[in-house]
């Protein structure tokens, strides 16, 4: 917002004082630029994210701070950020929540079914179940198979 008002007070001097100069207008171009164009003051708010979370403040509360100051830079004000986040957020909770919803429907349909159970009889049967560490493992492994959380990622 400071920025944008500086720029204005720039061009109105520059328009008063060359009134009558011929390369006036190229040179009102390259102070637009200058003003629109992005620059390494973009990377501010993310520094200041940075040196809050090094200075030991919740990383909720840093980037809020570091959001703040990116809308101020940008002449947004704090309901335009409000929007923003909501927008985002709710985006993103319903991809969550539909992630959750259709694994909590797989489930119930593996424990309903049967699978669950014998996948994990199964697992601890293979691993064998004498120690309280394969027992542990045997849990584990039991796990990551009814969760899918052996899927390969280098696909995604």
């Amino acid at each position: 917002m400071l920025l944008r008002y500086l720029e204005k007070l720039l061009l109105q001097e520059l328009k008063q004082k060359y009134k009558h100069e011929k390369n006036l207008t190229r040179y009102l171009e390259g102070v637009n630029n200058m003003f629109s164009e992005p620059t390494l003051w973009g990377l501010l708010p993310l520094a200041i994210f940075v040196i809050l979370v090094f200075k030991k403040i919740h990383p909720v509360v840093a980037i809020f701070i570091a959001v703040v100051v990116g809308a101020i830079m940008n002449g947004k004000g704090l309901v335009s950020i409000a929007e923003v986040t909501q927008e985002g957020l709710g985006e993103f909770l319903a991809y969550v929540g539909v992630i959750i919803m259709a694994g909590g429907g797989l489930g119930k349909v593996a424990e309903k079914t049967g699978a669950a159970e014998k996948i994990v009889s199964i697992v601890m049967n293979k691993i064998g179940i004498n120690t309280p560490t394969r027992a542990i493992l045997g849990t584990m492994a039991s796990s990551t198979l009814l969760t899918g959380s052996f899927r390969d990622f280098s696909r995604c």
